[in-house]
């Protein structure tokens, strides 16, 4: 989905964790100058804001709703995908990018099957070398199976 950018900006939704309920307020803009675990949030922010960018931040931790509302009531020309895990489980990742599909807003970062594809190294190492990218010799153990590595690993 292509997006046409306007002189005044795009209106960009920045959606990361926050540690447990996020304060109802939504209001992080202290935390995020003044703690390093918010380092990142808050350079993303002031980039955008930099380009000219309209800039809304969403706090999510396990409440779908949040993200609905916020979607309906910003109406985001863009979603600014910063989660890395829903609800303290990092394999919802893939989960929060599908609502985002559903949702038919386009945001950044991998799509659903990208992340699920991440989370097992195996298959991903396989896929890369079925398109001739060079990855380091593997090999995959079946859980519970006795570990003998090839003298070539």
């Amino acid at each position: 989905m292509a997006l046409i950018m306007d002189r005044t900006g795009l209106n960009v939704l920045v959606i990361f964790d926050s540690a447990g309920t996020p304060p109802a307020d939504q209001n992080f803009k202290k935390a995020m100058e003044e703690e390093e675990d918010w380092k990142t949030e808050n350079h993303v922010c002031a980039a955008l804001k930099a380009l000219g960018h309209r800039v809304r931040t969403l706090g999510v931790f396990d409440d779908i709703q949040l993200i609905l509302k916020a979607a309906a009531k910003e109406k985001p020309d863009i979603l600014f995908n910063l989660t890395e895990h829903f609800h303290d489980r990092s394999y919802y990742d893939r989960n929060v990018a599908g609502l985002f599909e559903l949702l038919q807003i386009p945001y950044t970062g991998s799509g659903p099957a990208g992340l699920m594809l991440c989370r097992n190294k195996g298959i991903a190492k396989k896929i890369l070398c079925h398109h001739h990218i060079q990855t380091p010799l593997f090999r995959v153990y079946p859980k519970g199976h006795p570990i003998a590595p090839p003298p070539n690993l």
